[in-house]
């Protein structure tokens, strides 16, 4: 146990020099916020938007989205493709004397957490400013924060997954492309998930 310990606290140093990193999550994640609120209340106004929602739901989604987002969503997929498999790293750590599954994740869960920390004034600033609108479910909410770390190794899996394709083809950057838009298009990201057909 002391060495995954020790190798949190290698990865948690490392997220903490590389500073410039944070500042573009807090960056990425205040685009994320504004430009969905902004084309999904242009769609709203228009009269010929048709939602079984009401615009304060709407509003309280992209929030808590954004909000779990940052803790969910895992990008370990092309350290693994690149780094590890491609230069034939992977054997040196596989011979180690502890789980490669283990390490990935424990090198990828302080970056999570500082995205989420880089994240939070934001979702509080947005939080102040639609606080006459937003509607939130608390059983939902703590439904959903349960939920948070069964969500984030299914994520790490299936990068895990993809990244494996290396093994079969030499350059796999479109793949984790198509990931990506896929994970947007059906995770609730950029369409709110009522708004999928049942």
């Amino acid at each position: 146990m002391k060495k995954y310990i020790t190798i949190f606290q290698l990865a948690w140093n490392r997220c903490l020099e590389y500073r410039g990193v944070n500042l573009v999550f807090l960056v990425v994640s205040i685009i994320n916020i504004t430009l969905n609120i902004v084309v999904w209340s242009v769609a709203y106004q228009n009269p010929h938007f048709q939602s079984t929602e009401p615009y304060s739901v709407f509003i309280s989604y992209f929030l808590l989205v954004i909000f779990f987002n940052q803790l969910v969503n895992s990008f370990t997929g092309g350290v693994i493709a690149d780094e590890h498999i491609k230069r034939g790293e992977l054997s040196i750590y596989l011979l180690k004397p502890f789980s490669y599954f283990l390490y990935m994740m424990l090198l990828e869960i302080p970056w999570r957490i500082i995205a989420f920390i880089s994240s939070l004034p934001v979702i509080l600033v947005f939080l102040f400013v639609f606080r006459n609108i937003i509607e939130i479910n608390v059983f939902f909410f703590f439904t959903a924060i349960l939920l948070i770390g069964l969500a984030y190794v299914l994520s790490f899996i299936i990068q895990i997954l993809f990244a494996c394709l290396t093994f079969w083809f030499e350059d796999t950057h479109g793949i984790f492309d198509l990931l990506e838009i896929l994970v947007l298009l059906f995770s609730g990201v950029g369409i709110p998930l009522f708004f999928l057909p049942d």
